[in-house]
């Protein structure tokens, strides 16, 4: 229609990317398609310029979990401007087929996918996705490699028609059992997953393999450390599904990729002023002074059932709950941060530290909890974050940020989320770790933030953590420019 005006033409509905525009290439008139438009912008978009906040979402089959608890491992480490969202849409046994109810191209799954994910991006979030599959394909399946990648090309087609950004594709992992013939496939399908993100702009690989593989010269059936053992510092108790400490262990391949999406951030919190105010300081931290931990005079609420001793108090203002058994022993001082003086690079950073020693008879915690009295900031984006530093910290199989008395609860966790096995014993543990997360409440008053430390059974725990501070803050909206 040359005669019609482009502002008589009927608004169009969602872009596909194969549409055609008119542009001028050459001196010459040419069409050219939202998709190619779109992988220009990519490709010529230095790393940090342009990628402002986003969210993280997952999706996969039961392994799907494992990515974003490494990816929070990445962040406690080099925080980053991401909100890695929990396991999105994922279903276990999942393979990259279109069956009812475990297909991930099943056009049902696929349509609640593109839902979310445009739904976020109508709400002006940037969508990136974690994608873990292909496990399944081999073994249950016995997929060739590139129908296997095929599929995955459907799947990373509807979320880029949904608006979504970068698709990050996890490899497949080493697995115990396999055949001969099945190492060989995953094999292969982890390189065909490494060719087609070569030549994707918006697509990536993350192979994770290295991190994950038995080294021994006689492992040609691409077994994980620790194969079906169970043992401590195993990949996966199950020979598939990771520990723990799996998980810690592809923060290695995720990290680079992830620091390389998204902007860095200072870990904070450290001003001793940072406090709350309604309309001076409508950003500021809503937990007051106490938030930065500098003296003790807490409350301990520790149950010792055991033959350990309780040393201090906790840092003013905050509690502290949990349960010794055997000979586990903790004790609270105040002691100077070495690795956030080396940080910032300036001397005398106090902190609160909690020491452990001895062996306890039973799993448990110890949480440290700090609340405001402050009106609570229904339906308001809030953003938390507590920083801790580890030294020489042995025997810990958790690290954990929680909102407290809020609806709907939102964690962030280092660590095993459930009953505790050997394989979720962590590595020692030092420097400093900064653990964000944010929430939108519906209800709740007197709101604020806990931090917890795990603990297994018959473990020995020894060294200690530093509780830097923490802050629960508003996240306001961005005013207009100034006239």
């Amino acid at each position: 229609m040359p005669s019609t005006k482009i502002s008589a033409l009927p608004i169009a509905g969602a872009i596909g990317g194969g549409e055609l525009l008119p542009a001028v290439q050459g001196g010459g008139n040419v069409a050219v398609t939202p998709a190619m438009l779109r992988r220009h912008a990519l490709a010529g978009t230095p790393p940090l310029i342009g990628r402002p906040f986003a969210k993280l979402m997952v999706d996969g089959d039961s392994k799907a979990g494992e990515a974003p608890a490494a990816a929070r491992w990445v962040a406690a480490r080099t925080p980053l401007n991401v909100w890695i969202m929990p396991v999105s849409f994922s279903v276990g046994g999942s393979t990259s087929g279109t069956q009812a109810g475990t297909g991930l191209t099943n056009p049902d799954r696929m349509a609640a996918m593109t839902a979310g994910v445009a739904a976020e991006t109508a709400a002006d979030w940037i969508v990136d996705m974690l994608l873990t599959i292909g496990t399944n394909d081999v073994v249950l399946s016995g997929l060739a490699a590139d129908t296997i990648l095929a599929n995955v090309r459907k799947y990373h087609d509807a979320f880029r028609a949904a608006g979504g950004r970068f698709l990050i594709l996890m490899g497949v992992d080493p697995r115990s059992g396999l055949s001969a013939a099945m190492a060989r496939q995953i094999v292969a399908v982890n390189r065909a997953y490494a060719d087609y993100c070569m030549t994707v702009p918006d697509a990536i690989f993350c192979d994770t393999a290295p991190w994950w593989l038995d080294p021994a010269p006689t492992n040609a059936a691409f077994s994980p450390i620790g194969g079906s053992t169970g043992n401590a510092f195993s990949m996966a108790a199950d020979g598939l599904h990771g520990s723990a400490y799996g998980s810690y262990r592809k923060q290695f391949a995720l990290g680079p990729i992830l620091r390389a999406i998204y902007r860095p951030r200072d870990p904070i919190p450290l001003n001793a002023g940072d406090s709350f105010d309604a309309t001076t300081a409508p950003r500021g931290n809503m937990l007051g002074a106490n938030a930065r931990c500098v003296a003790l005079g807490g409350t301990s609420s520790i149950v010792n059932s055991g033959t350990g001793a309780i040393a201090g108090t906790p840092p003013l203002g905050w509690t502290a709950t949990g349960t010794l058994t055997g000979d586990l022993g903790v004790a609270f001082s105040t002691a100077t941060c070495a690795p956030l003086e080396a940080y910032t690079g300036s001397s005398g950073w106090t902190a609160v530290r909690i020491a452990f020693t001895g062996t306890p008879g039973e799993a448990g915690s110890l949480t440290l909890r700090l609340t405001t009295a402050s009106a609570q900031q229904a339906g308001m984006l809030l953003a938390g974050s507590a920083l801790l530093s580890g030294n020489a910290l042995v025997g810990c199989h958790g690290i954990s940020v929680t909102t407290a008395n809020i609806t709907p609860t939102v964690n962030n966790i280092l660590g095993a989320t459930g009953t505790l096995g050997a394989p979720d014993q962590l590595p020692q543990i030092d420097g400093l770790i900064a653990l964000d997360l944010m929430a939108q409440p519906t209800a709740g008053t007197n709101s604020g933030l806990s931090v917890a430390i795990r603990w297994r059974a018959g473990v020995a725990m020894s060294g200690s953590i530093d509780l830097i501070g923490a802050t629960w803050r508003r996240i306001d909206p961005i005013p207009a420019a100034a006239a």
